[in-house]
């Protein structure tokens, strides 16, 4: 058989033709070989593709790895640093020594008052307090379930009530520790569970992941994308509840660094250059929203740091080759990962991003990470081809809290060499594929799983939520796309019965009822009431027929402004909002703000000239 292979040269190397090639070639001789072999189970890979995906660009694993908890490790930091700051909040600085006394108070305490590895909720606003307590917790060798203090009341007591703690504490409690000081001399292994956090979840509820202490130590110890020392000072910004939190937490706290914490109200732009700069913040992580507008709005505030790193979402190239151009001490790292794989799973150092760059590449596995790139049946794609990325090795959560049947359609078992034993990996649902270099790029998601302003959202979660409100009879949410991430939101499509109020009433109620059972980052911008929604041909909901949203409704009575200063404004809000029709007594959030938006048009307000006012 001889084949000839004809192809568009501005469209495709030769290098990706050959491999396809090659490709065909194993494919056509294991059909002969393997007759009765299912046609998803052939080898579709070259001997030197095979070698690259399974073999060089797999991951790494470091012998040395400490199988050490992490409490035996903050307790390393302690003896190294007593009295070196582990935490600065506003003018109080406390020490290693401080912090490890206080928590082991705490601690004897839980273990006298409360079975072996109790589980305590945590929610505390950002203060030395907090972090008190999450140690004591571990000390303890409990496990810590974090809840921001800002969720809705409802949201908190569906977690408690699925948890079951055996202490929920939302205050540091000033009477009745115990007088014991000294460390806990208690066994905790690298493999018990360390804390529960709860991300949104696609069937309605939020689902808990149980994550391990060789996870955080996998993320924070002996690690290659990131030299963690004694001399960093991390800022503290994440929610709690956020899983980028345990690497400022964990990173700074078992290296002997600074941790300095970020006042819990939201920070403005300018607020968050001043602390870079007046606390000499070398380590910093921003979401990918946030570190747009950082670059946008006050990118000389970055030109201190040494290591900054973004994620939870798509970067803009162009953001990160402003840092590169204007900020050439910093290291910039893309760091790519979910919950499940405890925080980072793959880093980028970028040093330089080629002109023809459209994406910024997720990079590579971090140490003690496994990755592969499967297709429909788990089998490994060639590189250059699209397929889910399967994550594996020590970062790997145990599961999801009391839900059997989803941590096993999740976390799969994968022969990954066939002389060798399975391997535990989670299916994280992202496509992506590998360069040629060896890097990944992300391609998009293979399920509705939605990324806003570095939150994780079920779309169905927030659609549930709908429906159980009276009047609603369906109900569609989906991300109305932007140029920038920040300026993305979700709306919601609600089909409504019986009710004679204005869809602005309505929205109004709507966004109440929600807000009093899901936190803010879920919350849709806007919603669109319709008579019913459209349906395909099988009876589901067609999201590609919904209407645009990029005005108001035509019922809305604007308000015009009334002078050059209130239509300066107005132009800024609908530049910024990216939308027409406003009037100057609407509400902000109501037309799809957010607090990053809020954040830009403040720094924006800040530089604004002084405008002559018309009578």
């Amino acid at each position: 058989m001889h084949l000839r292979l004809e192809y568009d040269s501005d469209l495709f190397h030769r290098d990706s033709m050959e491999e396809y090639l090659g490709q065909l070639s194993c494919v056509l001789e294991a059909m002969i070989e393997e007759e009765d072999q299912p046609l998803g189970q052939l080898n579709v890979l070259t001997s030197t593709a095979r070698g690259q995906v399974l073999d060089t660009w797999r991951g790494t694993q470091i012998d040395d790895f400490p199988a050490h908890s992490v409490a035996a490790i903050f307790v390393e930091q302690v003896m190294q640093y007593p009295e070196k700051t582990a935490l600065v909040c506003a003018d109080q600085e406390i020490s290693y020594l401080t912090l490890n006394t206080q928590a082991n108070r705490l601690a004897h305490q839980l273990l006298a008052d409360y079975p072996a590895q109790p589980k305590v909720v945590v929610c505390l606003p950002r203060s030395p307090e907090l972090f008190m307590a999450i140690l004591a917790v571990v000390k303890a060798g409990g496990v810590y379930i974090p809840l921001d203090v800002d969720y809705p009341p409802q949201r908190k007591a569906d977690i408690i009530r699925e948890v079951e703690p055996d202490l929920v504490l939302t205050a540091w409690p000033e009477q009745g520790l115990s007088a014991h000081c000294h460390n806990p001399d208690i066994a905790i292994s690298s493999d018990d569970l360390l804390y529960i956090m709860y991300t949104s979840g696609s069937t309605g509820r939020p689902k808990g992941v149980c994550v391990p202490h060789r996870g955080v130590v996998r993320l924070v110890k002996h690690t290659m994308y990131l030299p963690f020392s004694s001399r960093q000072r991390f800022l503290q910004l994440s929610s709690l509840a956020f899983d980028a939190s345990t690497l400022e937490i964990w990173g700074s706290l078992l290296n002997g660094a600074t941790l300095v914490l970020m006042p819990p109200e939201a920070p403005s732009l300018e607020s968050l250059a001043e602390v870079l700069a007046a606390e000499e913040i070398t380590t910093l992580w921003l979401t990918a929203a946030l570190f747009h507008l950082m670059v946008e709005h006050q990118l000389p505030a970055l030109g201190g740091l040494k290591y900054l790193l973004a994620g939870g979402d798509v970067l803009s190239v162009s953001a990160v080759r402003r840092v590169l151009a204007e900020c050439p001490k910093v290291r910039f790292i893309n760091g790519y990962g979910p919950t499940e794989n405890t925080t980072f799973s793959c880093c980028y150092q970028a040093l330089q991003l080629p002109e023809e760059a459209t994406s910024v590449p997720i990079g590579r596995p971090i140490s003690n990470t496994q990755v592969l790139v499967v297709d429909a049946d788990l089998q490994p794609v060639a590189p250059c081809m699209p397929g889910e990325l399967l994550l594996g090795g020590a970062g790997l959560a145990t599961g999801y809290y009391r839900n059997p049947e989803l941590t096993e359609e999740r976390f799969i078992l994968l022969r990954v060499v066939a002389d060798q034993s399975p391997m535990r990996f989670y299916r994280s649902g992202d496509r992506v594929r590998w360069l040629p270099d060896g890097t990944l790029e992300f391609l998009g998601r293979l399920d509705r799983q939605l990324k806003v302003r570095g939150f994780r959202v079920e779309p169905q979660e927030v659609e549930e939520a709908l429906r159980a409100l009276p009047d609603v009879q369906e109900a569609c949410v989906v991300l109305r796309q932007a140029q920038a991430v920040e300026d993305q939101q979700l709306v919601a499509y609600v089909a409504m019965a019986n009710t004679l109020a204005t869809e602005a009433a309505v929205a109004d109620t709507l966004r109440e009822a929600l807000s009093a059972v899901l936190p803010a980052y879920t919350l849709p911008s806007l919603f669109v009431l319709m008579e019913k929604l459209p349906l395909t041909a099988n009876g589901k909901i067609d999201q590609s027929a919904l209407p645009a949203v990029d005005t108001l409704p035509s019922h809305s009575r604007l308000t015009l402004p009334a002078n050059a200063m209130e239509q300066q404004l107005l132009d800024l809000w609908q530049e910024i909002l990216g939308r027409t029709g406003i009037g100057v007594t609407d509400n902000f959030f109501h037309l799809g703000g957010h607090s990053l938006l809020a954040a830009r048009l403040l720094s924006l307000l800040t530089a604004w000239p002084t405008v002559q006012q018309t009578p």
